[in-house]
């Protein structure tokens, strides 16, 4: 979105997780990271770790609870469309999003569902720009992934192909520690 009363409107909570700024909380999240780092070192050090006595709203402690207790548990799972049998009209190889149960055998991801043909496009258009920056990291090709950025509507929608270059390279420098086959 490019209108400021539309971007208010919809933009959700100012930041975090489901706000349109998850740059955002991609950024308090590295800011962050020493602080995790400290914690993580005082808990290696530790003799005894305290738990939390509830569990959070995340999915990996409930899914690890149902495989070993074998008590279902239910929730909309991020999966491979494996032979494209999970989202009919999406392409295999993809990762959806489905109903799921994890339990004692392990999970099992719901499928044969066919989205709405608005829905499809608007996965496809998204599954195409991840596919192409997919491609230009296995090739570690940075070309590839200036047109996999090329390729996001929403970024065209913003900013020119000279920004988009400028704002990749930035990336690129900056996470250069993490990425040094470019």
């Amino acid at each position: 979105m490019k209108r400021e009363d539309l971007i208010n409107k919809f933009k959700g909570p100012g930041s975090g997780f489901g706000s349109l700024e998850q740059a955002n909380y991609y950024k308090s999240n590295v800011e962050r990271l020493e602080t995790y780092k400290e914690k993580l070192d005082e808990m290696r050090e530790a003799e005894n770790i305290k738990f939390k006595k509830k569990s959070s709203s995340e999915y990996c402690s409930h899914i690890i609870n149902a495989i070993e207790t074998g008590k279902p548990f239910l929730f909309n799972g991020n999966v491979i469309n494996k032979d494209g049998g999970l989202i009919t009209n999406l392409p295999n190889g993809c990762c959806v999003e489905v109903p799921t149960t994890a339990d004692h055998q392990g999970l099992h991801p719901q499928g044969g569902i066919a989205l709405p043909p608005v829905c499809q496009g608007l996965c496809m258009s998204n599954i195409m720009v991840q596919q192409a920056a997919v491609k230009g990291a296995l090739k570690r090709d940075k070309s590839l992934i200036y047109q996999a950025v090329l390729l996001d509507p929403n970024t065209t929608s913003v900013c020119s192909p000279q920004e988009i270059r400028e704002m990749i390279d930035e990336m690129f420098e900056a996470e250069k520690q993490w990425l040094p086959e470019f």
